[in-house]
């Protein structure tokens, strides 16, 4: 999770720098602001962003082939080996940032087909003209605004609420050019997939494939990292996995950091334990009150920007847990968020 603000038009770096105030929690780590006639651009980093060690690398980044063109981007991006692999872009400190400026100078706004297995908001100048954009399911979070013909862009919407109070979300699966028009490029089937006659075993093979492959293409333990474990399938599947990866990467006696929290001795609480006792994880609680919770929610909805009731439910748990996880020196967290909607877990 990183942030991001850029300003296109009668552009104001006081107006920036009070946006990325109030996004600061996004990227202590290392920042930057570019300053042109018509766009600023801003943008902040945590270590777990891959900005490890910048080496003088200016922020926001650069095209090296093109000075004048950059990128401000939150995102991940799961087929990054292949992609640089096709394109000649070296491994090191943002990578992902100059993979996407090479794709946006051979493909313009087309780069988009490429990140197929990617989660992202990004904008793309050339000091003249921008390219916004948002992934297809809006994993990463993007909100525009307008204040007369200047446009203005963040990662959270109390960012672009300090310079207007015309504010929308930008829409998932969509890009913006410098007028600000929207195009859809991508959306969800409007209709079921073809029946597939699998076996049971074919199936089960697949879906594991398709876990295993996607988590060992995203975490590689280069910075201190642990699991939230809550006992059920979904976090149990990816703290399995994890622990496996992370024993081959520092031997069978090392032990993947897990975290589960309760209220009282609940049924999650003994069930993570059976989990992490089966997967010799090294296991931490956090027990705590109907009290501390709701102490927690004015907190809670401030971040998460949404007052829907069972985002705030879970949020609620997972910001007390993550706290206490980064309390114990931990920078990147793995989580079974997800599951339960890719796989029709819910009753509803």
């Amino acid at each position: 999770m990183s942030g991001l603000a850029v300003i296109y038009g009668n552009s104001n770096r006081s107006e920036v720098e009070a946006i990325m105030q109030t996004i600061i929690y996004r990227g202590p780590y290392a920042s930057g602001i570019y300053e042109g006639d018509r766009v600023i651009l801003a943008q902040n980093y945590l270590k777990a962003d891959g900005a490890v060690s910048s080496n003088g690398t200016m922020i926001p980044v650069r095209s090296p082939s093109n000075p004048d063109l950059m990128i401000c981007y939150d995102g991940q991006m799961g087929n990054w080996a292949d992609l640089a692999s096709r394109h000649g872009i070296p491994d090191g400190p943002f990578r992902e940032e100059r993979l996407l400026l090479a794709l946006y100078e051979k493909y313009g706004k087309n780069m988009l087909k490429h990140l197929t297995d990617a989660i992202f908001s990004l904008v793309i100048t050339d000091g003249k003209d921008i390219f916004a954009a948002r992934d297809l399911l809006g994993i990463k979070t993007l909100f525009y605004g307008w204040k007369g013909d200047t446009l203005y862009l963040a990662s959270e919407l109390k960012g672009v609420l300090q310079a207007t109070r015309e504010v929308y979300e930008f829409p998932n699966g969509h890009y913006m050019d410098c007028s600000g028009r929207l195009t859809k490029f991508s959306e969800l089937p409007k209709s079921p997939p073809e029946f597939r006659d699998d076996s049971v075993d074919a199936m089960v093979r697949d879906i594991r494939q398709i876990i295993e492959r996607s988590l060992r293409s995203r975490i590689d333990f280069a910075l201190p990292t642990g699991g939230l474990l809550s006992g059920g399938m979904d976090s149990s599947v990816i703290n399995y996995l994890a622990s496996r990866i992370y024993k081959e990467k520092f031997g069978q006696s090392a032990r993947l950091k897990t975290f589960a929290i309760g209220v009282g001795e609940s049924e999650d609480i003994r069930s993570a334990r059976l989990i992490a006792e089966h997967i010799d994880s090294e296991h931490h609680e956090l027990i705590v009150s109907l009290e501390q919770l709701i102490e927690a929610l004015p907190e809670v909805i401030y971040y998460l920007e949404s007052f829907d009731p069972s985002l705030v439910r879970s949020s609620v748990s997972n910001y007390l847990i993550s706290r206490h996880a980064k309390e114990q020196g931990i920078q990147i967290l793995l989580s079974g968020e997800g599951g339960d909607e890719v796989l029709c877990g819910y009753t509803y």
